[in-house]
């Protein structure tokens, strides 16, 4: 969406400089909480509301802009990002909130969407070639509130008002200078300090594999796996950013799928350490009993059954 100026709010500059990174990084540091891309670029505008420019040399990040606003007859792929005017109400009354999503799906005449701040993905719709009225209303309503906002004097309106206007750019702007800092690390769609990141052992991922093993769990996501892990909160930033970067540097032993912008793991290989059956099992094909109860399993049997898929059933299965 293309508007022209029409106040000095909107007048804003997009460069990011790196005061605003370490802004960031102070941020996590006394909070302890990840930040979705909405959520930083409404403090970076706060700030510019508040105090004014910065001044220096602004951080060298790519011009390109990988946000776009959110247009239901343009292209859109899975993996795009867009600022969607997302509907809400406040106090009973309608209105619209600029935030940041990803595509995940596009399904001919919709798409659906995973938007900042919701826990699942939003379907939105697309129009047919020949509804121009319908769109042409829908932008001519977005319009509207968008110069209301313009002259409140609240700063959640101005707030508003600013990435209505500007935000595309000056998401992108962040997005691509918090990956370029190495302080910073991304997972589905957050971001944190990495220096808080709880790494987990090598004996912490054993144990949770054999949980998963035991729960027989496929495409599971991380904050299902944690929560079967005594002593660690599931919605804890530092534990799921930890773990996150301790499974992923164990593809020998985690898979992980994409699906949209949330992660589900898996088990590839049967986790390390003793095994012993607790049940009789047999080949399905050649009927050889593999192994009985009690038996302390080998490392070539404990292969063969989870190439079965019957380590489980032996190990923690009822017969």
């Amino acid at each position: 969406m293309s508007r022209s100026p029409k106040s000095p709010k909107n007048q804003i500059r997009h460069r990011v400089y790196q005061a605003d990174l370490d802004r960031f990084a102070r941020l996590m540091l006394k909070t302890g909480r990840s930040f979705a891309l909405t959520s930083l670029a409404r403090h970076w505008v706060r700030g510019r509301l508040r105090y004014g420019p910065e001044s220096g040399e602004a951080l060298p990040v790519p011009v390109e802009t990988a946000v776009r606003f959110w247009d239901p007859r343009e292209a859109w792929q899975p993996g795009d990002w867009a600022l969607f005017p997302v509907a809400s109400r406040h106090k009973g009354v309608p209105k619209r909130e600029p935030r940041a999503g990803q595509i995940v799906r596009v399904m001919g005449t919709s798409l659906t969407a995973q938007i900042d701040g919701e826990a699942t993905p939003r379907l939105w719709g697309r129009p047919a070639d020949h509804d121009g009225e319908g769109i042409t209303r829908w932008r001519a309503t977005l319009d509207h509130h968008i110069d209301r906002l313009r002259g409140s004097q609240r700063e959640g309106a101005q707030i508003d008002y600013v990435l209505f206007e500007r935000g595309p750019l000056i998401m992108s702007r962040i997005m691509a200078a918090l990956g370029s800092d190495g302080r910073f690390i991304e997972w589905e769609g957050e971001w944190f300090l990495g220096s808080l990141a709880e790494i987990p052992g090598a004996e912490e991922l054993h144990r949770l594999a054999r949980i998963m093993l035991e729960k027989g769990s496929v495409g599971i996501r991380l904050a299902e796996l944690l929560s079967w892990l005594p002593g660690i909160k599931a919605d804890d930033p530092a534990a799921i950013f930890g773990y996150a970067l301790a499974m992923t540097e164990r593809p020998d032993l985690f898979s992980k799928v994409k699906d949209g912008r949330r992660i589900r793991w898996s088990l590839v290989s049967p986790p390390p350490g003793r095994y012993v059956a607790k049940f009789a099992v047999y080949d399905p094909e050649t009927y050889e009993v593999l192994c009985e109860p009690g038996d302390l399993l080998t490392e070539t049997e404990v292969q063969r059954l989870w190439q079965l898929g019957l380590l489980e059933t032996a190990v923690y299965g009822s017969p």
